[in-house]
């Protein structure tokens, strides 16, 4: 608990600092004998802003520094400690120590989900998307939740409606260490010749306002100190 006074003669008290699971710093303020409320931490102005109900407005109280410092301090500390047992957590859902659930929801349109309940409350988000990056490090998506939820076939569930993340992106995993060892084998071979070798190739539509073409051929080559390489070629 902190106790201090501002230059308007306010007497101030903070207590229970905390990071919400969307990363926010927050701590209840009290002034003078008001109730406490709770507010957000905005370092950057060594301030703290709440909403005060009974005027129905927001104020905010200037931190001294040395109390603002010591608050950055601790919710530095907070946010180590979580993102450690996160990286923990998704450890164990990579390794099938934990499972996903899913429950089905809908009528017109059943679907399965993942349940808000899972994870107790940590940020799911955070959590799903380190453990996919852990199987699939190129994947890009919006959502670690939605993404998971559309990879879900009904018929991978057990009887308990739950399935390890392993089965969930199996194809995705497969696909990836195809790929992977695709990758390795050209870079040895351009290694061992000196000749840069073909990784990849695909064709996209031609954005040079200045070429007369509609197609362009996008070549992807391995060189032999091991960089990637892209080359756009116009057809004509």
């Amino acid at each position: 608990m902190y106790k201090f006074e501002t230059e308007k003669g306010n007497k101030i008290t903070l207590k229970n600092l905390l990071v919400d699971t969307e990363g926010r710093e927050r701590i209840e303020i009290k002034v003078n004998e008001k109730k406490f409320v709770k507010g957000d931490i905005f370092f950057e102005k060594n301030s703290v802003r709440a909403y005060n109900v009974s005027l129905g407005k927001h104020f905010a109280v200037r931190l001294p520094k040395e109390i603002a410092a010591e608050l950055k301090s601790k919710v530095e500390k907070i946010k180590e400690e979580r993102k450690k047992k996160e990286e923990e957590i998704a450890e164990k859902i990579v390794k099938g120590e934990i499972k996903i659930p899913f429950i089905l929801v809908g009528c017109e349109y059943p679907r399965f989900v993942i349940p808000s309940s899972f994870l107790n409350g940590r940020n799911k988000e955070n959590i799903l998307a380190i453990a996919i990056k852990k199987l699939l490090p190129d994947k890009l998506f919006a959502s670690s939740v939605l993404y998971l939820q559309d990879m879900l076939l009904a018929d991978k569930l057990d009887e308990n409606k739950e399935i390890s993340i392993q089965q969930l992106l199996e194809k995705q995993i497969l696909a990836t260490n195809k790929k992977n060892k695709k990758e390795e084998e050209l870079r040895k071979k351009a290694r061992e010749t000196g000749e840069r070798q073909l990784l990849n190739s695909y064709m996209e539509e031609c954005n040079d306002p200045n070429e007369e073409c509609d197609i362009d051929i996008i070549c992807e080559y391995i060189t032999p100190d091991g960089k990637i390489v892209t080359e756009k070629h116009h057809t004509w």
